[in-house]
C-alpha cells in the first residue's frame, strides 16, 4: 500500500469505494512536483487526470468524477481535529477537488499540513483559488 492509499484509508476508514484514482493522482503530483522538479502550475484536468486515466485504462471524465467524489468524501470524513492535523486549519469553505488534491498531496509528501508550513510553500505562487 502506498503512502497516498494509506492516508486515504486512514481518512475514509473501511470503504468499498476504489481510492486508486485519487491515490494515483497524488502520486503523480508528488512525482512531477518534487522528484522531477516540475513547475507548480499543474493543471489537473489537462495533466493529472489524463495520466491517471491512462494508468487505470478508464475514460478521463470517469476519473475526474471519481476524484471529485473521493475528495468530497475525504472532506466530509475529516473531523475538525483531523482537518487541523492534515490541512492546517478547519476550513470555512469547501475547497475544489483540485485544492483538496494538492492539500492531501502536500501532507503525504511533507508529513505536515499545507496551511501551516513555515517554509516557502511550493504551491503558493500558482494555485489560484
Amino acid at each position: 500500500m502506498t503512502p497516498a492509499e494509506a492516508l486515504l484509508h486512514d481518512i475514509l476508514g473501511p470503504t468499498r469505494c476504489d481510492v486508486r484514482p485519487l491515490a494515483l493522482a497524488m502520486e503523480y503530483t508528488i512525482e512531477s512536483l518534487y522528484h522531477k522538479g516540475r513547475e507548480t502550475d499543474m493543471h489537473a484536468s489537462k495533466e493529472i487526470y489524463p495520466h491517471v486515466a491512462s494508468e487505470l485504462k478508464k475514460d478521463q471524465r470517469a476519473v475526474a468524477k471519481a476524484i471529485e467524489r473521493l475528495t468530497a468524501q475525504c472532506l466530509n470524513a475529516l473531523s475538525p481535529e483531523a482537518q487541523e492535523k492534515i490541512l492546517g486549519e478547519v476550513l470555512q469553505f469547501r475547497p475544489s477537488p483540485r485544492e483538496m488534491l494538492f492539500y492531501l498531496t502536500y501532507y503525504v509528501y511533507r508529513g505536515r499540513p499545507y496551511r501551516t508550513d513555515n517554509e516557502r510553500n511550493p504551491f503558493e505562487p500558482t494555485i489560484a483559488f
